[in-house]
């Protein structure tokens, strides 16, 4: 009797095991991704950021220079876009509006969406 109790403590552990464990795998990738993806946005935009006002139009590219041990599966891209904001208080061509999105995954099935707004400080 006490055989059968173990072995049915043991089956029902292994089962809850092979369910859980692709998940949890599956969670650990995920947020090691969003971990990716954040540090390379915030250099995205450090760079956007450091680059003369006037030249800040749309741009996309790839980070894998950048990281080229990392498998394919995770083909981090990124594409932005600027546009002038108008408000009643400013001109239209001191205010961008910077929308930065950063795709990643088989098929660039996951992002991240960053906006971000500069000013131009003359210094062009």
């Amino acid at each position: 009797m006490e055989v059968m109790v173990a072995a049915t403590i043991m089956f029902t552990g292994a089962v809850v095991m092979i369910t859980v464990l692709p998940k949890l795998i599956e969670a650990g990738y995920s947020r090691s991704s969003r971990d990716m993806s954040y540090i390379f946005g915030m250099s995205k935009m450090d760079e956007i950021m450091a680059s003369p006002y006037s030249t800040i139009t749309s741009g996309s590219g790839s980070f894998t220079e950048l990281m080229p041990d990392v498998p394919e599966a995770y083909n981090f891209e990124y594409q932005y876009t600027a546009t002038e904001v108008t408000t009643d208080n400013l001109p239209t061509d001191l205010l961008k509006r910077v929308t930065l999105v950063i795709t990643w995954g088989d098929d660039s099935d996951k992002s991240d969406t960053y906006v971000f707004y500069m000013a131009d400080k003359g210094d062009d």
